[in-house]
């Protein structure tokens, strides 16, 4: 499987994923650290809950008192909510765009009119060590190969 391939099935999924959970820009997430569930349970220190124009339409995580700094893993999952991952899918696709119409093998020359998207001694470009880059995040995947990870 070719490096942008492989890239962009991932962003398939996470894109998949993230609508599946409800993922739409009128949508916020945030932490509700008051110590309450939304039923009312005082056992729930923190609960992770979605909002559509300032009202509140559910709850999707609870982590039990017992739970080792489960504040912090509300937050977390707050911040990184769906509507999040479809910004950062889309900035990386914008990414993998830039690489495609730049990307050249070989020494030859570059393709961009900045000079700074070249490395002479190499041969390599930035927008290829930008592709590795973003790979990263995927290699525990089975079709990842580690050969990506060479500079």
């Amino acid at each position: 499987m070719e490096l942008v391939d492989f890239l962009r099935a991932r962003l398939n999924e996470d894109e998949r994923i993230a609508r599946d959970a409800g993922g739409r820009s009128e949508q916020a997430w945030e932490a509700d650290l008051s110590g309450k569930d939304p039923l009312g349970m005082p056992s729930w220190p923190a609960v992770v809950r979605y909002l559509t124009g300032g009202r509140l339409r559910g709850a999707v995580a609870h982590l039990p008192v017992m739970q080792e700094r489960s504040e912090d893993r509300m937050v977390h999952i707050a911040r990184h909510d769906p509507a999040r991952i479809l910004a950062e899918v889309e900035a990386k696709r914008s990414l993998l765009d830039r690489y495609e119409t730049q990307h050249w093998h070989g020494p030859a020359a570059p393709t961009s009119p900045d000079p700074r998207d070249h490395v002479e001694d190499t041969g390599a470009c930035r927008t290829c060590v930008t592709a590795r880059t973003l790979a990263r995040v995927y290699r525990n995947h089975p079709d990842f190969n580690p050969a990506w990870l060479e500079d």
